[in-house]
């Protein structure tokens, strides 16, 4: 089995506004090849519930991301499904998406880290906030919100002391 094809996404434009039955994105895609990003496609999506647009870029030909899509397809588990009994295969598409979601989570994690504390609770199913400014009252810090968490045993998991991937993971975690 050949190893998976490493893809990200860069220069992401997003507006949530058009997104009626997909996300409204435009980014550009990347392929690592031999530790190298190789530019490949402009991937896009109107929102309206179609398919991805792919544009490639020059050099780029429609046979090499097909064989790119084959081998998402063969390499990347499937996704587990109630209405394909094997299991629905990823592919390009799926693939960009997953990474547009993560992007999603990451835009929306640094901007709740900026104005808010966020705690996951003990059982690890929720992430409570708590906002840093509060009108009327002095601004809360993260070292009293350790100390109101530790006095009185609340038990919360404190995202902004961990390191943005492990914050990341987590806050995907609870937002499914």
């Amino acid at each position: 089995m050949t190893t998976q094809p490493e893809i990200k996404l860069t220069s992401v434009k997003y507006n949530g506004s058009f997104s009626q039955e997909t996300h409204c994105y435009r980014a550009m895609l990347s392929l690592k090849v031999g530790g190298k990003w190789k530019k490949l496609a402009e991937v896009s999506n109107t929102g309206r519930g179609g398919c991805d647009c792919v544009d490639t870029v020059e050099g780029v030909t429609w046979e090499q991301i097909k064989e790119l899509d084959e081998e998402i397809e063969e390499t990347y588990p499937r996704i587990k499904s109630e209405y394909f009994p094997d299991g629905l295969k990823r592919n390009l598409e799926i693939l960009c998406h997953e990474h547009l979601e993560t992007w999603l989570h990451a835009r929306d994690l640094k901007r709740k880290l900026k104005t808010h504390i966020l705690g996951l609770t003990e059982d690890g199913k929720e992430i409570h906030q708590w906002p840093r400014k509060r009108a009327g009252r002095k601004e809360l810090t993260l070292a009293n919100w350790i100390m109101w968490n530790t006095t009185k045993k609340q038990g919360y998991r404190n995202l902004n002391s961990m390191t943005f991937d492990e914050a990341l993971r987590v806050y995907r975690e609870s937002a499914v």
